[in-house]
C-alpha cells in the first residue's frame, strides 16, 4: 500500500548528517579535505585540537582563542609531547597561529 504524495514520510534524523553539518560550523569542506591531505596519518590528532581551539573561540566568544596547554591536555587526555607535535603540525601547514604573550610585572 504506497502513502499519498502529499502525506510527509517523518523520518529520524541520520545522526552522521547532524554531525557533518554541525562540524561545517567550525571548519570548510576545502580545509577539512585539505587538513586531511596534507596530515596524512596525523589528521585526527590535527583535526581534534584544530576543532578544540575553534569551539573554545566560540565559547570565549572571540575569533583568536587562549586555550592554555593544561586545559588543552586535561581535557582531551594528551600528554605534552603530543600536543606540541600537533601544534607544529597545524601552524606548518597554516591551520594555526601561535601567539605569545608577554605578562607584564605588577608593580608595588
Amino acid at each position: 500500500m504506497s502513502q499519498p504524495e502529499n502525506e510527509m514520510i517523518q523520518m529520524e534524523r541520520d545522526p552522521v548528517l547532524a554531525y557533518w553539518e554541525n562540524l561545517n560550523l567550525f571548519i570548510s569542506v576545502g580545509a577539512f579535505n585539505r587538513m586531511r591531505e596534507e596530515l596524512g596519518r596525523d589528521f585526527p590528532a590535527g583535526l581534534t585540537l584544530y576543532l578544540f581551539c575553534r569551539l573554545t573561540a566560540k565559547e570565549q566568544k572571540s575569533d583568536r582563542p587562549w586555550p592554555l596547554d593544561e586545559h588543552v591536555k586535561k581535557s582531551l587526555g594528551w600528554s605534552q609531547d603530543k600536543l606540541n607535535k600537533t601544534k607544529r603540525l597545524l601552524v606548518r601547514h597554516g591551520f594555526m597561529e601561535i601567539t605569545e604573550v608577554r605578562r607584564e610585572k605588577k608593580s608595588g
